[in-house]
């Protein structure tokens, strides 16, 4: 058992851990140490880097756990190998997000945001509210949404497990809100062959690559996309799936979407609500750590299962049941309109 001391130690230099992760990808280490043993000059001239540096980076790494070190020298551990732009659920486009030079720049604000009471960082750093920014900033928009996409990936174990455990219909079509490239949808297609869907996002994120995931899921012809303003209007569908989405915003403004999509929804529609829930009794959770990348990023927070069912009550939304995945990091709010 750790002692305080040692305790407090790790905390401190978990930003340090995560500094030096994003190095190493954007420097190719992940890419030219593969699970077989390579030495580390070899690997400084593939990379093109200065030796000692190079050395003492990977000995770092190894420290962190995702390389390990033997006399024929550096290989990928299993925790490494999710550095690995080939791993099916890599967290390399995350991890570049989250330490990005934008990043920085937002998390400066926080003992301000946290003293005044509010969640304006984009307004204080840009000028503008996050999603004007973004649309206004192309580039940027598409490493926030590639870093969400890779953060999906890493859920993937989770996603499953709620996707299994939930009342979901299925035949029928469905309808991705927010959906970004489509990950959530595709995999849903992929598990339930009868089910159609659209991916329902801005304009912007949809232009790139927007059927990559569903080719790479093999569901491209039972998969759609569609653009436009959410709190405006909705494509029709049998089911409606939010992940990540009402963690962004404030309660006036999650209600306004949700009012949204009940009011365009047929009498006998679902609604499945994936994010980081807090269990009622647990405060001790991952979602109170992400909650403070939502005053960060966006006006929104994270919220207990109470919480969510109260958003569902005023947007005329009928809560059925929550589930969680087996780790309890994601859980799953199921609504129905009646």
């Amino acid at each position: 058992m750790k002692s305080a001391k040692e305790d407090i130690r790790e905390i401190v230099f978990g930003l340090t851990r995560g500094r030096i992760l994003g190095v190493g990808i954007r420097v190719g280490v992940f890419e030219a140490v593969g699970t077989e043993p390579r030495d580390s000059r070899e690997i400084t001239n593939a990379l093109d880097i200065d030796p000692d540096h190079g050395n003492r980076l990977l000995r770092s790494l190894v420290t962190l756990g995702v390389l390990t070190e033997s006399e024929a020298g550096y290989s990928l551990t299993p925790t490494g190998e999710y550095l690995s732009e080939d791993h099916t659920e890599s967290i390399t486009e995350y991890l570049l997000f989250e330490t990005s030079e934008l990043s920085n720049d937002l998390w400066k604000h926080l003992p301000e945001l946290i003293a005044d009471g509010e969640q304006n960082t984009f307004v204080r750093e840009f000028g503008q509210p996050l999603f004007e920014y973004l649309a206004a900033n192309l580039e940027t928009a598409m490493m926030v949404n590639d870093g969400m996409r890779s953060y999906s990936r890493l859920h993937a174990t989770e996603i499953r497990q709620l996707l299994s455990s939930s009342p979901i219909a299925e035949e029928g079509h469905a309808c991705d809100i927010g959906g970004g490239h489509g990950y959530l949808l595709c995999m849903l297609l992929s598990e339930y062959q009868s089910l159609t869907g659209t991916v329902y996002d801005q304009s912007p994120l949809l232009e790139a690559d927007t059927l990559q995931l569903a080719n790479e899921f093999g569901v491209a012809n039972r998969c759609s996309y569609a653009c436009g303003d959410m709190f405006e209007a909705v494509p029709h569908a049998d089911m409606y799936l939010l992940k990540h989405i009402i963690h962004d915003w404030s309660d006036i403004q999650a209600i306004q979407l949700l009012s949204t999509v009940r009011e365009q929804s047929p009498d006998d529609a679902q609604l499945l609500v994936i994010e980081h829930v807090i269990p009622n009794a647990e405060p001790a959770h991952f979602g109170s750590l992400y909650d403070m990348q939502m005053i960060v990023w966006a006006d929104g927070r994270e919220r207990t299962v109470d919480e969510y069912k109260s958003l569902l009550n005023r947007s005329g939304w009928k809560h059925t049941e929550t589930n969680f995945s087996e780790n309890k990091l994601l859980g799953a709010i199921h609504a129905t309109t009646n």
